[in-house]
């Protein structure tokens, strides 16, 4: 690489790299600006209601927009990139690797360059290292524009709770050692705790029902009796069974052989459900089930407490709760620019092979934008068009997933290796059709 060389071309290409930052980070700051009204209005329940029609919701599929998302700041500021900035950000791509040669060559400039003690496999090296400087470089403006909107443009959303964090373990241990405390702050009462158990056994009945066909339990007559617990309580259900052990025979199929075991049956679960109940009060740290089962809803509310005297009852204090709310996942806006990135350098490298096969800058930049357009819109076809999802991961645009939840190494590992392999798998290809390609013929 020639040091004079690559300064030269970073010099020429700066204006035009400044008015592109500016205007992409003016676009992130603009759009993310705009949240706190969002968020803090009831604008999103009437757009909500646009998904009824099927246009509109096929659209809203085609960019990946999930309206369920949009109250969290980083869900609002995806779908405004996938939708934005990463289609300018790549249109720049284009426009800086199609001038890389072919504007020089234009202005008839290109022949000095070649009369210098250069040989081609330097020049074009350099001019790669020039553009992928500049490309970089926007990326990490994108980067640290983001990430102040993300901290400033929050509206009314309070963060989430850090559950790998040392503060929520600490929260956690304080309430299993100060449960008395805790249990008369949240208000627990053991109906809480029952009730708490006994959806934790529904879910699981919802989601295996099949357990209950192998262990031979009838379903209607679970049906019958969550609805008995919702009218009333456990006590009156115990007591309705026992009233009438035979009715409970006849219309359900019992593991059972008899009333007079069935009534030993309820007795016995009855007798395990009032040891529960005093337990709890003899363990409050039970209640931490609870807890620890909507951490948002119970940490939200422990974090209104400001005066630290109140805090000392837990034995807390308010820098104990440092790291325990995060109102974004820095990793993942993190490696969201690595892949911002990789799809940059990807088109800077595809886009730089056709300027080398053409010999107009205006068919380099036609042919260029056709094909980041056309993996652009590909990618919106494909997630309403189910016979094209086998094209998604060979399309580039699937390294910017508008999801939270597609955000993650494990997802995106293996695309990221083969793109960033294909760019320079592509660069290479262009260093070597530059050492032969008649540049002035």
């Amino acid at each position: 690489m020639n040091r004079y060389l690559y300064f030269h071309e970073i010099k020429i290409r700066l204006k035009s790299f400044i008015i592109w930052a500016v205007s992409l980070c003016l676009i992130i700051f603009l759009g993310m600006a705009f949240y706190p009204t969002f968020s803090n209005s009831n604008i999103l329940e009437p757009i909500t209601h646009l998904l009824d029609s099927p246009f509109f919701a096929t659209i809203m599929q085609m960019f990946g927009i999930d309206f369920a998302s949009f109250g969290h700041p980083f869900g609002f500021y995806l779908a405004y990139l996938s939708i934005y900035t990463v289609l300018a950000a790549m249109i720049y791509a284009v426009f800086l690797a199609a001038a890389c040669l072919l504007s020089e060559i234009k202005d008839g400039t290109f022949e000095y360059l070649l009369a210098r003690p250069l040989n081609r496999g330097r020049i074009i090296f350099t001019k790669i290292g020039a553009m992928v400087s500049l490309g970089f470089a926007l990326v990490v403006l994108m980067f640290f524009t983001g990430w102040l909107c993300l901290n400033v443009f929050r509206g009314e959303f309070k963060g989430t709770v850090d559950e790998n964090s040392r503060a929520y373990g600490l929260v956690v241990e304080r309430f299993e050692s100060h449960g008395d405390a805790f249990r008369d702050f949240f208000g627990f009462k053991p109906e809480d705790y029952t009730d708490f158990i006994l959806n934790q056994a529904l879910s699981q009945i919802d989601a295996h029902p099949e357990a209950l066909r192998n262990e031979g339990i009838d379903e209607q007559m679970v049906g019958d009796l969550v609805k008995m617990l919702e009218q009333g309580s456990p006590d009156q259900l115990f007591e309705s069974v026992r009233n009438d052990p035979e009715g409970f025979l006849s219309k359900y199929n019992l593991p059972v052989e008899s009333a007079e075991q069935l009534v030993m049956e309820i007795n016995k679960t009855e007798n395990e459900y009032k040891g529960i109940l005093s337990q709890l009060e003899n363990q409050p740290a039970r209640y931490v089930e609870i807890f620890k089962s909507d951490p948002q809803k119970y940490v939200i509310k422990l974090l209104e407490l400001n005066d630290s005297s109140e805090l000392q009852g837990f034995d807390l204090s308010a820098r104990d709760f440092k790291g325990l709310i995060v109102y974004f996942d820095f990793s993942k806006l993190v490696l969201l620019n690595i892949n911002i990135f990789i799809l940059l350098f990807f088109t800077l490298a595809v886009t730089l092979v056709i300027s080398l096969m053409v010999s107009t800058l205006q068919t380099a930049l036609g042919v260029s934008m056709g094909f980041v357009l056309g993996c652009y819109l590909t990618n919106a076809f494909i997630k309403v068009v189910p016979s094209l999802a086998f094209l998604e991961k060979i399309n580039p645009f699937h390294l910017v997933p508008s999801v939270m939840d597609q955000i993650s190494w494990q997802n995106l590992a293996l695309g990221m290796l083969a793109f960033l392999g294909l760019g320079f798998g592509f660069f290479a290809l262009a260093f070597l059709v530059f050492q032969k390609k008649d540049i002035l013929g």
